[in-house]
């Protein structure tokens, strides 16, 4: 029996639970030395003067930079999205001139130790003339430096005729949503170790994750170096998230004080400097209309948004709004689209993405408006959806449209029928009944559902060298990254299926620079289908190598032999010679005669190649319950259905779903980065204010995946990472709508705070609002 399909136990877990990981701060050097950020206080204002010099003098004190020191450093480009006109809006690594959010890196401060270095960051006195912050999106751009507008870009995707679809419309259905900010906030905040190697004049950067190989180039093209003498390595990394990897000034930083300070130098950062500086995401204001049909299909949408990107265009650039554009028809017939995106800055933290970038904006803003033509046209939830999806019988199925440089084409899936098994599966039509009659004894309670489709799997290459040593042991070698997804395991049982091997005797290196030339990384689900790909051809290269030597040894037919438990025998239950794969890559091995002109080692590259990406696909089904009296949300039941195309391991599956939800279901609950009003002061800047959910803030999920296996790779497998998190927001908001509407509330935003609900709830019945304690 092969490994694909079997939920095995993870390779990566044994140091981690027995202590033996190694995080960014496990890392040391002798006579490191430790970087601490000088950070503005102000959301925007004019720099008049940074005063280093009482940090200088502190005790073991080495040196202080501010932007003066170094102004020969770019500003941070783009890995994703770039567009036209954006240069301008990049962050340096230092604050030029002016700041322009609470945490702008203003200086740095290298010494001793990590105490010294904080209490010397404290001595330094930086000058702002403080200016009026821009904190509002949505409001008329204005000017955000000399002859550039808060409006950075503006995003737009369209097909059809959408004035005359709305001119012939029985009825317009609006909306005016908003998404709010939120950041990943991974268990491990971030952290840089430089070490600057003389003798090999080779530049190390420790602590790397998500993207290596391009964060590779970015600093050796910032510092002037040639790509192979700057080398990263990832370790442990406790979450990733989207945030996690991305190069930050912080990174740079420090790599540069190694070339110039010629010690290491180790940067880790606190919670806080992490909720104020790390990329936040999500934060838009959508306004969507809907044409459709007297029966409810939709003829057009037309969809304007504002995206808050914060201070800095960074390493993203419009991927998140361009995402959000693109991909909002999601699984419904739409003849005709119009998006409009306008990307602004604002003094607050810079974007990026977030687990579902813009998946999770449109997702919620086009399952809302589901839910509001149904009750526009009188049918319920689910059959408004069923009237409006693409046939199965229609895939692949190709939109007028574009993103990450790809034209969007659905291809694969069976929409209804899958809403059909997870009605089903939850008792769809019993809940009902049980929640009507609940309702009648004076609870407030309802059920939402929210159909999702994912992109995953995103080109255009990836990359693996697989060998077999002496011992019989194997190694992958893969330019993918480890964010906690599982990589390891993963890759190994897709490689020891092909090799015929356990998968406990296959070691994948991943995250190395070092050993491997390109790489991709880890990001936009694309692990499993891409490097799990380009592993099963390299394995398939390398098993053809074994049995065509094996054949030549054991005199046997190669196409009557097989390799099974790292053995090569005759295939079938015929007895005959067997040979230990190992033998047969000794055989291979440069010294040995065996080998004859062969090329040594028993090893091959394998590539995968793709134009198109998959679009993974599913149903969020919430039942919630909410307590009139003091309008807490409790979520009663959850159930998650998708199609996974091919599952390597099924409990890894479930375990990404299990965790994408409790992160979308702690946004549309707690979680909400906001700005005092005036100063632009971040109000979350700990787990005391940014409330991510706790064991007992969630139920227990049932998941339940299917297998409609995608034509876009040979393996048929579509990526899982995001889908837990995408369609969690609209599930719930709708299941929280159903369940208030008796009572007269039409819609909340999120997150669906008690105070927030409360207030709906007083607001429309009448009641006179009083607060805690009056």
């Amino acid at each position: 029996m092969g490994f694909v399909g079997r939920s095995v136990a993870r390779l990566e877990d044994r140091p981690l639970v027995t202590g033996q990981g190694r995080f960014a701060a496990d890392i040391a050097f002798a006579h490191m030395l430790h970087m601490r950020v000088v950070r503005s206080p102000s959301a925007h204002g004019r720099i008049r003067a940074i005063d280093t010099a009482p940090a200088v003098a502190a005790p073991g004190v080495v040196a202080a930079w501010t932007f003066a020191d170094v102004a020969d450093i770019p500003p941070i480009d783009f890995r994703l999205s770039r567009i036209e006109g954006l240069a301008h809006y990049r962050q340096t690594i230092l604050a030029r001139g002016r700041v322009r959010y609470v945490g702008d890196p203003v200086a740095v401060v290298f010494a001793a130790d990590a105490y010294l270095a904080e209490d010397a960051a404290d001595r330094v006195r930086v000058d702002i003339e403080d200016l009026p912050p821009v904190l509002d999106a949505a409001a008329p751009a204005c000017d955000f430096d000399v002859g550039r507008s808060t409006e950075a870009a503006v995003v737009e995707k369209a097909y059809g005729d959408v004035g005359a679809a709305f001119a012939r419309a029985h009825a317009v259905v609006a909306l005016d949503l908003g998404v709010g900010r939120h950041s990943g906030v991974p268990i491990e905040t971030r952290g840089a170790v430089a070490h600057y190697d003389a003798a090999r004049d080779v530049l190390e950067l420790h602590g790397a994750a998500k993207v290596p190989h391009w964060n590779r180039d970015a600093i050796a093209r910032m510092l002037g170096r040639d790509p192979p003498s700057v080398q990263l390595y990832e370790g442990h990394v406790g979450g990733g998230f989207g945030i996690r990897g991305e190069l930050y000034p912080e990174d740079v930083l420090a790599c540069l004080a190694a070339l110039r300070l010629r010690r290491p130098v180790k940067w880790i950062e606190d919670r806080r400097e992490h909720l104020i500086a790390a990329n936040h995401s999500r934060e838009q204001r959508h306004h969507a209309r809907a044409a459709v049909d007297a029966q409810g299909r939709i003829l057009a949408i037309d969809n304007v948004f504002f995206h808050d990107q914060g201070a800095y265009m960074r390493t993203h650039a419009v991927t998140v709004p361009d995402l959000a554009a693109a991909m909002l028809p999601g699984p419904y017939r739409v003849p005709a689209y119009r998006a409009r995106g306008h990307v602004r800055l604002t003094n607050k933290t810079p974007g990026g993405t977030y687990r579902a970038p813009g998946r999770y904006e449109s997702t919620f803003v086009r399952e809302r408006l589901m839910d509001a033509i149904a009750a526009r046209v009188g049918v319920d939830a689910v059959e408004i959806r069923r009237r409006n999806f693409i046939a199965a019988a229609q895939m692949p199925y190709r939109r007028a449209l574009a993103t990450l440089g790809t034209d969007i084409v659905l291809d694969s899936g069976d929409y209804a029928g899958l809403l059909d098994k997870a009605l089903a599966a939850i008792g769809w039509r019993d809940l009902q009944a049980t929640l009507s009659r609940r309702r009648a004894a004076g609870e407030s309670v309802g059920a939402g559902l929210a159909f999702f489709v994912e992109k995953s799997g995103l080109g255009p290459f990836d990359g693996v060298r697989v060998g077999v040593d002496a011992s019989g042991g194997v190694e992958v070698v893969t330019g993918a990254a480890s964010v906690g997804q599982g990589v390891e395991t993963v890759i190994a049982q897709i490689c020891a299926d092909v090799l015929g091997v356990d998968y406990r005797r296959v070691r994948v290196v991943h995250g190395q620079t070092d050993r491997i030339a390109f790489g991709m990384g880890a990001f936009a689900s694309r692990v499993t289908v891409m490097t799990g790909e380009a592993t099963r051809r390299a394995g398939h290269v390398v098993r053809a190598k074994a049995l065509e030597l094996a054949a030549e040894l054991m005199q046997q037919p190669a196409a009557a032999l097989d390799i099974v438990d790292g053995v090569v025998v005759r295939a079938g239950a015929e007895p005959g010679p067997a040979m230990p794969l190992g033998e047969v890559a000794r055989a291979l091995e440069p010294g040995s005669r065996l080998r004859g002109a062969r090329a040594p080692g028993l090893a091959a590259d394998g590539w995968f190649h793709t134009d198109h990406m998959t679009y993974p696909y599913g149903v969020h089904i919430a039942v919630a319950r909410v307590d009139r009296e003091t309008g807490g949300v409790a979520i009663e039941r959850y159930f998650v259905a998708y199609d996974v195309g091919k599952a390597v391991n099924p409990m890894l599956v479930e375990g990404q779903i299990h965790g994408g939800v409790v992160q979308g279901l702690g946004q549309g609950l707690f979680e909400e980065l906001t700005y005092e009003p005036t100063t632009g002061q971040l109000l979350a800047g700990s787990f005391m204010d940014y409330a991510i959910p706790r064991a007992d803030d969630v139920p227990f999920f049932d998941v339940d995946s299917h297998e409609v296996p995608t034509k876009v790779n040979p393996l048929g497998a579509k990526g899982v990472g995001e889908a837990g998190t995408v369609g969690a927001l609209p599930a719930l908001l709708n299941a929280v709508n159903d369940a208030l509407a008796p009572l007269g509330v039409r819609h909340l935003d999120m997150p669906v705070t008690p105070e927030r609900v409360w207030r709906a709830i007083r607001e429309a019945t009448g009641t006179r609002q009083e607060t805690i304690g009056s």
